[in-house]
């Protein structure tokens, strides 16, 4: 990155993703328009200390280079709405991570965070979490909390149950939980009524409960790569269905009652 970048004043998006990049320029903080920045997919070595002094900043995508740890002054970044820090080998997350009170979208994606970082569920406006590849074994009660929630996507992790409290996210819509280890469905998920999209596909599930039927606002169920043998009949409650995929299961016939669902699917 050119040294006289500071001179580009009315700079407002700046992207250098999938470059050769190590290091970034200290007089990036003296654009005070800037409100994003993407540089994933470089060979950044540290995390550009200048940065915080960027106050209009709001989309930082800074994930898949050479660093392995952010700083604590990530936190003075309090406009932020989106993050992406995936893909860079974080052990833990800075507790100053819970001052980015406007963030609305966060990538930790594809890192080695094998505990759920606690600093996220104080961001009560987030919308989106992205937290798959990773060692997760849990996820806290407290995740309930963040009632904001849309998006939450948790796949490839070593998750064996959701909180009890699950249904709690009451905003949420979409959820990926593949390649977890959960064996039985999680009965919380079907309780969580807004619900539009699940895949739970590769997760050694034995069977799916009565329960799933409550699900009537899912619009696409993916359970591929299972090892249950049937689907309840209670699957004629989920009235706007418009995607199955069971793939790969041990299903000999489908359930006469699935004919009510023809509207939709």
């Amino acid at each position: 990155m050119p040294v006289c970048i500071h001179k580009l004043q009315g700079l407002r998006m700046l992207s250098l993703s999938f470059n050769e990049m190590d290091e970034v320029a200290d007089d990036i903080g003296q654009l005070k328009y800037l409100d994003r920045l993407w540089l994933e997919g470089n060979k950044i070595d540290n995390f550009p200390e200048a940065l915080p002094l960027a106050a209009e900043l709001d989309d930082l995508r800074i994930g898949d280079n050479g660093f392995t740890g952010l700083p604590d002054s990530i936190g003075q970044l309090y406009g932020m709405r989106d993050l992406s820090v995936n893909n860079l080998g974080l052990y833990k997350l800075p507790e100053t991570v819970e001052w980015l009170y406007n963030l609305r979208t966060l990538n930790i994606s594809d890192n080695n965070l094998s505990v759920f970082p606690e600093e996220i569920l104080k961001l009560s406006c987030m919308r989106e979490l992205q937290c798959s590849g990773n060692g997760l074994k849990s996820i806290p009660d407290k995740i309930c909390n963040l009632t904001n929630l849309q998006v939450l996507n948790l796949r490839r992790n070593s998750l064996r149950e959701l909180p009890t409290r699950f249904s709690n996210l009451s905003n949420l819509l979409i959820i990926d939980l593949s390649h977890n280890q959960f064996r039985d469905f999680p009965l919380s998920l079907c309780e969580t009524a807004p619900l539009q999209y699940i895949d739970i596909s590769d997760c050694h599930i034995s069977s799916i409960p009565n329960e799933i039927g409550k699900l009537r606002n899912v619009q696409s169920l993916i359970l591929n790569r299972n090892t249950f043998d049937r689907l309840p009949s209670t699957i004629y409650g989920m009235v706007n269905l418009s995607e199955l995929r069971f793939a790969g299961n041990g299903v000999t016939a489908m359930p006469p009652e699935i004919v009510r669902l023809s509207r939709s699917l």
